[in-house]
C-alpha cells in the first residue's frame, strides 16, 4: 500500500461489551465493533484494528496516531464497581471528599436539603500525610 502523507488516525473506546475502532484518513472512513475480552481488554483492541485497517486496505504501519478512551473505566466510577480505593491527602485535608467543592446554582447554594453524592472515597480510606511538595519539588512539612 502507498503511504499516505498524512497518515491515518485511529480511535478507540473500550466498552464492557464491546470494543469501537475507528479509523479515519485520506477520506476513507470504517468503524468496527468487535467483542471485549475482559481478560485480554489489549487484546480486543488490536483485533479492531486489524478488522479496521484490513477492511480499510490498508496496513499498521500507514497508522500515525491511536487516541483511546475506556467506557469500562467511566461505568466502573458509576457504578462503583472498581477496587477498593484509598486518599492520601496532605494534613489538615482529610475530609475535602465529604466537604467537597462543586459549582451549585445560586437560588439552592444554602440549601441544606440537596442529597449530595456519596465520595468515591470512604472517609477511613482517607489517610493525611505531614509533608507536601511546593511548586519548586521541595519537601514542606
Amino acid at each position: 500500500m502507498t503511504k499516505s502523507s498524512s497518515g491515518y488516525r485511529v480511535g478507540v473506546d473500550i466498552g464492557g461489551t464491546f470494543t469501537d475502532v475507528v479509523v479515519t484518513g485520506s477520506n476513507r472512513l470504517k468503524a468496527v465493533k468487535v467483542p471485549t475480552a475482559p481478560s485480554d481488554r489489549a487484546g480486543s483492541v488490536l483485533a479492531g484494528i486489524r478488522s479496521a485497517t484490513e477492511q480499510i486496505g490498508i496496513g499498521l504501519g500507514d497508522i500515525v496516531s491511536i487516541v483511546h478512551g475506556s467506557t469500562t473505566g467511566t461505568n466502573a466510577l458509576i457504578e462503583r464497581s472498581g477496587a477498593r480505593t484509598g486518599f492520601l491527602t496532605t494534613r489538615g485535608f482529610r475530609d475535602i471528599l465529604e466537604i467537597g467543592r462543586v459549582q451549585r446554582p445560586m437560588e439552592g447554594l444554602y440549601d441544606f436539603t440537596v442529597d449530595r453524592p456519596t465520595p468515591l472515597v470512604p472517609r477511613y480510606l482517607c489517610l493525611e500525610v505531614a509533608e507536601r511538595m511546593d511548586a519548586m519539588g521541595s519537601v514542606l512539612e
